[in-house]
């Protein structure tokens, strides 16, 4: 998969003439870990959201529908010969919304189910 989103925050940041440093000191990272940053393929849902923030740009976009594709291409190439695919997921919400936590999980157990997943 060629999309990278650190490559892209990088070349934003360059667009709008705003310094390393300047969106480092924003993300909580040294230069040097920004760098690495600007490498990766993925990040954290909270680091997209400050990101986006500093921004002023929702970066959540070039996520969607292309490149999800693109991602759901790379997992079907790697499942040739294995039967398991482990994902991480991060959600965020207010405290409130997290007092339902468990009807979350529940509803995605139900729709895994339903789409002959087996959830480990």
């Amino acid at each position: 998969m060629n999309f990278q989103i650190g490559q892209i925050i990088r070349e934003k940041l360059e667009q709008k003439d705003i310094t390393f440093r300047k969106f480092a000191d924003h993300m909580g990272m040294s230069e040097r870990n920004l760098q690495n940053f600007f490498k990766r393929k993925d990040i954290s849902a909270l680091q997209l959201q400050r990101a986006s923030e500093y921004l002023k740009e929702d970066l959540t976009t070039y996520y969607k529908p292309k490149n999800l594709m693109s991602i759901a291409q790379d997992v079907n190439e790697t499942l040739t010969d294995s039967k398991l695919i482990k994902v991480n997921i991060e959600i965020a919400g207010e405290l409130e919304a997290m007092k339902n936590f468990h009807e979350l999980l529940k509803e995605f157990k139900t729709s895994a189910k339903k789409l002959g997943f087996q959830l480990t």
